[in-house]
């Protein structure tokens, strides 16, 4: 028997009533099949519906926790068993259910105009709470995707009906519609009239008005095309307001105009890419100065810093080792957080080093001959001391 589809009859109700036709254990829940339902399936890339059930005569509600269907019959998952025979009351989340009508019936829209303006075809489609994503089979310019986005919401702004309907054999061989493979018995199809006419079993917005707003929020080269994601209605909205928020913060740091914020930036990345290029060069004169007066002494020398760059204080332990056999140490960073260092010697162990540096002061260090690095939570005296 197959399951009478409520949503297709009328997708803009929230709340049905039922028999339960059979119930059935499945793992850890239970399969209910009710003579009609208003939920849809998970089904054409798009996640089911959510809701709950409650029996006549009792008041408990039981969530539905998955909707399949197999072979035109819709399979509730329930973590509870109904009695076969019984009377229920279905209710939908009709908000995530008109959620999903406005991200679906956006997709339309995009597939369509993508198909007729640039000759895309869709290959994938994929809708759930977190996300609604579009693959096509060709690759498109930044222009033509901004120009596809902004169609898109030109269609919406037209409010033109979505229709959703079965035609009869001969209609449908005479329709030039999409679909992304064969199908046989009665293809339902919704036509958004000069944009867009595709086979699909999904609810929709009654028109294109009702879908507020087409987003993308990303696009990017995909399996040799292209994957677009995008967001609709009050999702566009709450999309709009996060990134506006993150703006306005953005704008207050630089103490810069919305519209002067990429020059605001590309100056405040010079300024310290300027200021990165003066620290590393006072690195290397502070590292040269103690490294000239290290070469007057014999023994290990440990040189002390603050800010020093990584390959820095590697190149002064290279220019050390030249010079003499014991163990020369650069360490980076204060007394209060630690200290980070490069040890080397071309006459010493430093790997019987690391050993005695975990063991005395704890050090976190690796490597192999003839240098070793890691870091340190000792203080400069301590350091000097185990040296």
């Amino acid at each position: 028997m197959k399951t009478v589809k409520l949503y297709d009859i009328n997708p803009y109700r929230d709340e049905f009533t039922a028999k339960v036709i059979s119930c059935t254990k499945a793992g850890e829940n239970f399969e209910a099949v009710f003579n009609e339902t208003l939920f849809f399936p998970e089904e054409g890339g798009q996640d089911a519906d959510k809701g709950v059930i409650m029996v006549t005569g009792v008041s408990k509600e039981i969530p539905v926790l998955d909707v399949k269907i197999r072979e035109d019959v819709i399979c509730h998952i329930l973590p509870e068993s109904i009695e076969e025979g019984a009377e229920i009351t279905g209710k939908i989340d009709y908000a995530r259910r008109f959620d999903y009508m406005q991200q679906h019936s956006g997709e339309h829209i995009i597939s369509g105009l993508a198909h007729k303006l640039y000759g895309c075809t869709n290959v994938g489609f994929h809708l759930s709470e977190r996300e609604e994503t579009l693959d096509f089979d060709k690759l498109l310019s930044e222009e033509e995707v901004r120009n596809l986005e902004l169609k898109a919401n030109e269609c919406v702004q037209k409010d033109i009906p979505v229709k959703a309907y079965y035609p009869d054999e001969a209609t449908l061989a005479s329709l030039d519609y999409r679909s992304k493979k064969e199908l046989t018995g009665p293809v339902r199809i919704v036509e958004i009239e000069g944009v867009d006419m595709c086979a699909c079993c999904a609810p929709h917005v009654p028109s294109t008005g009702r879908i507020g707003i087409i987003k993308f929020v990303d696009y990017i080269p995909h399996r040799g095309g292209m994957r677009i994601t995008i967001c609709c209605g009050m999702r566009g909205v709450k999309d709009y307001v996060t990134k506006q928020d993150v703006v306005s913060r953005v704008s207050a740091a630089l103490s810069a105009p919305t519209e002067k914020i990429p020059d605001a930036l590309d100056a405040l990345f010079a300024d310290r890419l300027r200021v990165n290029e003066e620290r590393v060069k006072a690195g290397e004169r502070y590292l040269k100065v103690l490294s000239e007066a290290a070469t007057k002494e014999n023994g290990n020398v440990v040189i002390f810093g603050e800010g020093l760059d990584t390959k820095l204080m590697r190149d002064s332990v290279n220019d050390e080792m030249a010079k003499r056999d014991d163990y020369i140490g650069v360490f980076n960073g204060n007394d209060t957080e630690g200290y980070n260092f490069i040890i080397g010697s071309k006459g010493r162990d430093c790997m019987e080093l690391a050993g005695k540096l975990r063991g005395e002061l704890s050090a976190k260090c690796g490597g192999k001959n003839p240098m070793i690095q890691g870091s340190v939570q000792a203080t400069a005296l301590e350091i000097r001391a185990f040296f």
